[in-house]
């Protein structure tokens, strides 16, 4: 029976596998493993994987490189945690329910239009730990990633302090707020939800 794989990436990187921690080697294994993260149990081309990992500076043998990589997380997590395709591609066989980032995204889902939505955007919201992926070096990650994924937080944000502010504003929320402004001085929707709870 395959081992529980569990993956944090909403703040600092954590693998894990049944109950013992799984130290990825930073550097192009952990941007592998990211890659096939984002879309657990589909499989990802091997040409969409070397452009994720090496962009324009591919290596002269990318099928094999991607090959030894594989193998490294194989060891790593279990011959069964990743799928090889026969047209070429590579699948990570993780339950969605496993990863941080994917609970996230299911219970925003789950959240919109529902008795609970406030209950469910705590919970979502609690999952973040700080920036995602904090650990792994990536530009494609930088680029695509980190930056959709941070806007999901705001919006995620911004709909639950609208509900706690429909309840009737509290001294935590103005004094969240007032951090929340701080940190990102820019975003004008904070600035307005700010001065709505004075």
């Amino acid at each position: 029976m395959p081992r529980t794989i569990e993956v944090k990436v909403l703040g600092s990187w954590e693998v894990s596998a049944g109950r013992s921690s799984v130290p990825i080697p930073p550097g192009h294994l952990r941007s592998l493993l990211s890659a096939l993260l984002l879309t657990v149990g589909q499989p990802v081309r091997v040409d969409t994987l070397a452009e994720r990992l090496w962009g324009e500076r591919q290596p002269a043998n990318v099928r094999g490189t991607l090959s030894t990589y594989i193998a490294r997380l194989r060891r790593l997590l279990g011959s069964d945690a990743i799928v090889s395709y026969p047209g070429g591609g590579y699948s990570l066989y993780v339950n969605e329910d496993h990863v941080d980032l994917h609970r996230f995204r299911n219970l925003l889902r789950r959240s919109r239009g529902a008795d609970n939505e406030l209950c469910l955007l705590h919970e979502a919201l609690g999952l973040w730990r700080g920036r995602p992926f904090t650990g792994v070096e990536s530009g494609w990650l930088e680029r695509d990633v980190v930056p959709a994924l941070t806007e999901e937080w705001f919006t995620a944000t911004e709909r639950r302090i609208d509900l706690d502010l429909a309840g009737g504003s509290s001294n935590e929320l103005i004094a969240e707020l007032w951090q929340l402004t701080n940190d990102y001085a820019l975003r004008e929707s904070l600035w307005f939800r700010l001065i709505t709870s004075l």
